[in-house]
């Protein structure tokens, strides 16, 4: 019934919140490695709000998801970004335009893509 459902939300919302805050502890103990960071997100912070945002998200913004944050922002620009189904990027792409929109008075819209990734990649594991 709907109070099982309900359940099963509230531990997929909980399990997200654990992961990113296990995350946020390990980002601490562990330096980054990763191999696609001359295309990555200018995370840099030119703001208060982007500093905040990188330190408690950027850790998202590695491997896969470089790139489709790239595409979000520029679309397919190299060879290697055809590998890559448009979907999740368009779904960045237009809650950054959309749902994040007020944010960029705050934030750089590398930050909004950032965000609008992370929101999408949660919700989706929560409607699964």
């Amino acid at each position: 019934g709907a109070s099982q459902e309900w359940t099963i939300v509230k531990v997929a919302l909980f399990s997200r919140v654990l992961t990113w805050l296990l995350s946020l502890f390990f980002d601490l103990l562990v330096d980054d490695y990763d191999t696609s960071r001359s295309i990555s997100l200018d995370l840099s912070s030119s703001t208060p709000f982007d500093f905040l945002i990188k330190k408690s998200f950027g850790m998202f913004a590695n491997w896969d998801s470089v790139y489709y944050l790239r595409i979000a922002q520029y679309g397919y620009e190299y060879e290697q970004t055809l590998a890559f189904y448009p979907l999740f990027s368009i779904l960045i792409s237009f809650c950054q335009n959309t749902l994040f929109l007020p944010l960029s008075i705050f934030l750089s819209k590398e930050s909004c893509l950032l965000l609008s990734g992370v929101f999408i990649s949660g919700m989706s594991f929560v409607i699964s």
